[in-house]
């Protein structure tokens, strides 16, 4: 539970607040102590009486600015505790924090789901006398751990925690949409599997779920602790949850749109002889130099025996990625065993050699957040030129003139000042040339 207390000096408006959502039926009245309560015809407490009965007590010790404390008891919206709990609860409360016998009206709010209690109450007594306040936000939250351990409520703590949870998991899904995104509109892909092999070099973890139609419910995850804006190691999040274009059908949709496209880079000549002199190379490292030279990524897949039993081939400057074996079937897997001779170490390998796709897609995610935190700036800038509704005026000729270049426009000798100024100010390359060809005129002209 958690317990918000404020003080306030608008009787009217504190009160009236309450008595608003009555009237709307989104409250209701109950529970009040010596705070007069007539009703309409309608069922719904006058609130005039309770104002004038709030004020009257204010009368009494004019000093005080802020004459009626208002309190709010939130429950967990796992916990629904009665309307006989929830004004226990409030009395309870008000008791121990020294208002017990104090004007208050008790009104429950079920304007959301989560059913809460808001207390108004006076701060003076009858006496005229302010009600001790010190250190009151520290007492009323020693109370409210008493009062969820009375009535077996989940403690604020818990709620705290689990909403700096759904906090980072909103910051997690951003994370994810951005770089699935940053795949999608990066590179063409022709089939799922090098869809996930993008998805890989950019940093996420595919979790693929059979289901029972033969498909799979894909589950994404972030992989590079360090750069996913998330201090913790990231949970898998269902590709439901970020959105139907991020499934598995829609993505099987996508590469079949795109296979068109990739056959066609699969198909140039050129490619393939660059591929063809890549196998000829001395060592991996030579090979990682060469197809970095050339924009140009090979991804391989090693079984745990060390077997090479699949090359990906990504072109980055046409930004498509294809099978090896697409190409030419002699670029297949067992074309580039020799690099690497050695035995696996017992655990399945994938190795990416050249250019890394990866800060590619880490620049698009980059500028996609970037233009996203942009975007509120942008919605509350204020718009700059004609408004709606109104004529364009021609142009005048001093306007023209500004427009034009300082060398073309006509001179302002009433601004000359203003007008050398804008010139100092703007950089223009054909008036640097203008201006140093009319220097050297002039120190020919002294030698002459």
């Amino acid at each position: 539970m958690v317990i918000k207390i404020s003080k306030a000096d608008n009787i009217g408006g504190v009160v009236g607040y309450n008595m608003d959502k009555v009237e709307e039926h989104e409250a209701a009245l109950l529970d009040s102590w010596r705070i007069p309560v007539a009703y309409s015809k309608d069922g719904l407490p006058y609130k005039q009486e309770m104002v004038q009965a709030f004020q009257e007590r204010a009368e009494l010790n004019c000093r005080v600015k802020k004459s009626i404390t208002h309190i709010s008891l939130n429950p967990d919206p796992d916990d629904h505790p009665s309307d006989e709990q929830l004004a226990a609860m409030g009395s309870a409360l008000l008791e121990r924090l020294g208002y017990g016998d104090q004007p208050y009206i008790m009104v429950k709010h079920t304007d959301i789901s989560r059913h809460h209690l808001h207390i108004v109450v006076s701060n003076i007594n009858e006496k005229g006398e302010k009600i001790r306040d010190s250190f009151e936000k520290y007492r009323c939250n020693a109370i409210r751990r008493e009062l969820e351990q009375e009535y077996n409520l989940k403690k604020a703590e818990e709620a705290r925690r689990r909403q700096d949870e759904e906090k980072r998991m909103a910051t997690v899904t951003d994370a994810l949409r951005r770089k699935i995104d940053g795949v999608k509109a990066g590179y063409t892909y022709g089939t799922y599997n090098d869809f996930r092999t993008l998805c890989e070099l950019a940093g996420l973890n595919i979790i693929e779920n059979p289901q029972e139609d033969g498909g799979a419910g894909l589950s994404y995850a972030l992989s590079d602790n360090g750069d996913n804006g998330c201090e913790m190691p990231t949970p898998p999040v269902p590709a439901a949850q970020l959105g139907k274009e991020y499934g598995y059908e829609a993505i099987c949709a996508q590469a079949k749109e795109n296979a068109d496209r990739v056959a066609t880079v699969a198909a140039k000549p050129s490619l393939r002889k660059i591929l063809w002199k890549m196998q000829h190379m001395e060592n991996l490292a030579a090979l990682h130099n060469s197809l970095y030279k050339l924009n140009l990524t090979l991804v391989f897949r090693r079984t745990v025996q060390g077997r090479v039993y699949g090359c990906t081939v990504i072109d980055n400057k046409n930004k498509a990625i294809m099978s090896a074996s697409d190409i030419h079937r002699s670029l297949s897997a067992k074309g580039w065993q020799k690099f690497f001779p050695g035995e696996g170490d017992g655990v399945a390998s994938f190795t990416a050699v050249g250019r890394n796709p990866g800060e590619i897609l880490a620049k698009y995610a980059e500028r996609e957040a970037h233009r996203q935190r942009a975007e509120p700036a942008m919605d509350k800038a204020p718009v700059l030129g004609r408004t709606a509704g109104t004529a364009r005026m021609a142009p005048t000729r001093t306007a023209l003139g500004n427009m034009l270049s300082p060398s073309t426009a006509a001179p302002n000798r009433a601004g000359g000042k203003v007008a050398h100024q804008e010139k100092a100010n703007t950089w223009y390359r054909g008036d640097e040339d203008e201006d140093e060809e009319e220097r050297k005129r002039r120190r020919l002209k002294q030698f002459d």
